[in-house]
């Protein structure tokens, strides 16, 4: 039986997190697994830099607000997602 559940990132996924961006270089993904690869060498600022996107902090020029949540079964991590916000004024 499934037990999927959708939550925000945290040490406690660690290690799944690690085993989902090494399924890239594997594959030889060269796009995710760099966009990734910074999980790898520090998890901790890993996890500071997507909460930072997700209050609209040291964001880059044309970047939005974006909230994280890993897909998880068992949990084990099965997806990531990327809510971006529309931070454009009227």
């Amino acid at each position: 039986m499934k037990e999927i559940i959708l939550v925000e990132p945290n040490e406690k996924y660690k290690q799944s997190f690690e085993n989902y961006v090494l399924s890239y270089d594997k594959i030889n993904d060269v796009y995710y697994y760099s966009k990734y690869k910074k999980a790898l060498e520090n998890f901790h600022d890993y996890l500071d830099d997507l909460h930072n996107y997700s209050i609209g902090k040291d964001l880059l020029p044309g970047e939005v607000t974006t909230s994280t949540f890993w897909l998880t079964d068992k949990n084990e991590i099965d997806r990531k997602y990327s809510l971006k916000e529309n931070n454009r004024k009227e």
